[in-house]
């Protein structure tokens, strides 16, 4: 792995110098509600979909589930097949914390540095489907493409979707 200087020590280096996967496949589960959680930078200057959170298949949308940013910085959610661009931009150049959290009715919130940045709904949301045994990709899909250029430091992922003031406790903890 490639080290990068990070808010509290070393932080994995994201984009040509790498991504992070998981060592072993593991399957999500039938995740009904959700949370996911990191802290990156995202370096400026990027025009393409670069993904933060991968666990698709490498060759359909159909189940997993996958968090990226768009050409614009804005963070999008595809899950069973079906997902939403949301209003949340990302900033670059520095170190921010995302949360993002899946009701079980497809609700969407977009938390960043603790804030809550974005609601959307996911259409015809039942679940994220991820009983599959794969791979989790961080900063790179699935083949290893759409890469993120920038850094992460800590990562968590909630079998729940958890509240504004579980984020905001759980940030100030985790970083």
């Amino acid at each position: 792995p490639t080290l990068a200087e990070g808010p509290t020590g070393a932080a994995q280096a994201l984009g040509a110098a790498g991504y992070v996967t998981s060592v072993n496949p593991f399957a999500l589960g039938y995740l009904e509600q959700s949370t996911f959680a990191g802290e990156f930078r995202i370096d400026p200057g990027q025009s393409n979909y670069r993904r933060l959170f991968d666990h698709r298949s490498a060759s359909s949308d159909s189940d997993g589930i996958m968090i990226d940013t768009t050409p614009s910085n804005n963070v999008r959610i595809i899950t069973a097949g079906t997902g939403t661009t949301t209003s949340a931009v990302v900033p670059t150049g520095r170190w921010f914390e995302l949360a993002v959290t899946f009701s079980t009715a497809g609700q969407v919130k977009v938390y960043l540095d603790g804030v809550q940045a974005a609601t959307a709904t996911i259409s015809g949301y039942q679940a994220a489907n991820a009983c599959t045994s794969r791979t989790l990709h961080i900063g790179a899909s699935r083949s290893g493409g759409e890469r993120q250029a920038g850094a992460v430091d800590r990562l968590a992922i909630f079998g729940r979707e958890l509240t504004a003031s579980e984020v905001a406790e759980w940030q100030e903890l985790a970083f």
